[in-house]
């Protein structure tokens, strides 16, 4: 307990500004739907592989940022995360043939480069190996989602191009499609974690990546194809269950974790949606003030929910419509706004956590 109080005290700065990743396609709306619920609340026969025995061995990384020094995540932004939106798919395979095809491996990295960052970012054990098992699953599930034009958790078996296999992914997975991952957003990872959508109050995407125990995902991603009066849109899968689901918690650098975190955080990623999460926290009455350049910010609470990762408390600042999708713009200069939680209770006793965020333009 005295842990927690103590990573409480750390400040953070940011601005409510987010980067759009979402691009009309046709008149089809991005989306990126529900997130999937935890695996003991699913049915059996969709859960994914027990344990992660599957999975090759982690990719070699460094343990998470140092975020309190602004010139450190700049370069992480430049050198790290910000190159992984020029990488092209390879594509090799076909909607209308209903060949899943693959893409590079290249591709690939840059997915689990997109997800270890935020890891790193938001102070969790960064590594995470992309499944070649998962991948191949997930690559079903994006086919499908591309040819229906449609996505779901639960796919029917009268889709075009169903496969069992696809149906497992879609089940375990994140999963989004419209959104111009090829060019911005590999993976759909930084959609996942800004999670906007009146569907997405409770941030469960977000919560999957960010979830501390995890340690391999997959993902299956189909860029736009066919026709270009009517193409098929772009489709993504992330496996997020990899068996290790409610194991014992590694250490993380605070006992809770933040999105945006206590530190520097680019504009582009700091959604409408605010989150704090904490292992086995009450939420339900707790409450959340906001302060920047000595003034209160407007907050509203989302619905307590839990079912999706870690418990957490979300809220939105600024009267921001979060069901929105929008083109965020840089800050004049670096914005600092200071957020305390009271009243989060764990193991019946009562907590306050306060700390800071600072948004800045990396470029």
């Amino acid at each position: 307990m005295r842990t927690f109080l103590r990573t409480c005290r750390l400040l953070i700065s940011c601005a409510p500004l987010i980067i759009s990743l979402a691009s009309s396609l046709h008149g089809q709306v991005p989306d990126i739907g529900d997130p999937p619920t935890a695996p003991e609340l699913r049915p059996s026969l969709l859960r994914g592989v027990g344990g992660n025995a599957l999975a090759p061995t982690p990719l070699a990384s460094t343990n998470w940022y140092d975020i309190s020094t602004r010139t450190a995540v700049r370069n992480t932004w430049n050198l790290t995360f910000w190159p992984t939106i020029t990488v092209p798919t390879g594509w090799t395979g076909n909607v209308d043939s209903n060949i899943p095809g693959t893409t590079t491996q290249a591709f690939k990295d840059a997915v689990a480069a997109r997800i270890m960052w935020f890891r790193a970012m938001a102070g969790v054990p960064p590594p995470i190996a992309i499944s070649p098992v998962y991948s191949a699953k997930d690559q079903q599930a994006a086919l499908m989602f591309s040819a229906n034009r449609q996505i779901s958790h639960y796919p029917p078996g009268n889709w075009v191009d169903y496969s069992a296999e696809g149906a497992e992914a879609a089940a375990n997975s994140n999963i989004c499609y419209g959104y111009w991952f090829a060019i911005n957003d590999p993976g759909c990872v930084a959609g996942y974690i800004v999670d906007q959508g009146s569907n997405n109050a409770a941030v469960g995407h977000r919560r999957w990546i960010l979830y501390p125990q995890t340690q391999t995902m997959g993902t299956g991603d189909v860029p736009q194809s066919g026709p270009v009066a009517n193409p098929y849109p772009q489709a993504n899968a992330l496996w997020v269950f990899d068996g290790l689901y409610g194991t014992a918690r590694p250490a993380t650098r605070a006992a809770y974790v933040a999105w945006p975190p206590p530190g520097y955080v680019p504009y582009q990623v700091v959604g409408q949606r605010w989150s704090f999460s904490y292992p086995g926290a009450d939420f339900t009455s707790a409450s959340v003030a906001m302060e920047r350049n000595g003034a209160a910010v407007p907050v509203r609470l989302e619905l307590v929910v839990t079912g999706y990762g870690e418990n957490t408390l979300v809220w939105v600042p600024d009267n921001l419509d979060a069901s929105s999708y929008y083109q965020p713009a840089a800050p004049a200069a670096d914005t600092t706004t200071t957020v305390t939680l009271t009243n989060v209770r764990i193991n019946g006793a009562a907590h306050t956590c306060a700390y800071s965020v600072t948004v800045f333009d990396p470029d």
